[in-house]
């Protein structure tokens, strides 16, 4: 059974929500009044609970890092739920695949032009992950595949947007899985 959220607060549909800049939300995660516990993203300037996640998510992940790893050519590498930094946005997608290594990253998140894709494994999230983060990511001219589990645990993945990953082992591992599905 599906929860329902609570409705709005009428002040917040009379008067508004606030809406942060990216600037915004690292200073108070430097000022220390949102941390990693606080489990949140920013998601086109407001403060968005993160998906809790299952065993079958998991494994999803870990299945589709493995599969990732063995196709990244170099000068690539993977990031596992750790944030990109977008224009209005900072999400912790479940997989990116960015140029470089961990090291160029001490700073400062990903941006743009060094995110050759973004990937989310879904189970009840995915309509939400289609639209909204399907947006952002356009927007930022990220590809986006979103990876669905299905009600037996098997994976499909669905392209949200028609942008060319930026990598070729992206290409590859797309070209390789559209072989497999029409077989």
């Amino acid at each position: 059974m599906i929860a329902t959220a609570p409705p709005l607060p009428m002040l917040g549909t009379m008067a508004g929500f606030r809406r942060f800049t990216v600037n915004e939300y690292h200073w108070l995660i430097s000022l220390g009044f949102l941390t990693e516990d606080d489990d949140l993203e920013l998601i086109e300037g407001y403060l968005i609970h993160k998906m809790a996640r299952n065993p079958r998510h998991d494994r999803t992940n870990q299945r589709s890092n493995r599969k990732l790893l063995t196709t990244l050519p170099g000068g690539w590498d993977l990031r596992i739920q750790s944030a990109i930094t977008l224009i209005e946005s900072e999400p912790e997608p479940d997989i990116s695949v960015v140029r470089g290594d961990d090291s160029m990253y001490d700073r400062n998140h990903p941006t743009p032009p060094n995110i050759g894709a973004v990937m989310e494994i879904s189970d009840s999230s995915l309509p939400g992950d289609r639209t909204d983060k399907g947006r952002i990511y356009a927007r930022a001219g990220n590809p986006f595949f979103g990876l669905s589990i299905s009600s037996i645990g098997k994976s499909k993945s669905t392209r949200s947007h028609l942008a060319r990953p930026r990598c070729q082992g992206m290409r590859r591992l797309r070209s390789t899985s559209q072989r497999t599905r029409s077989h």
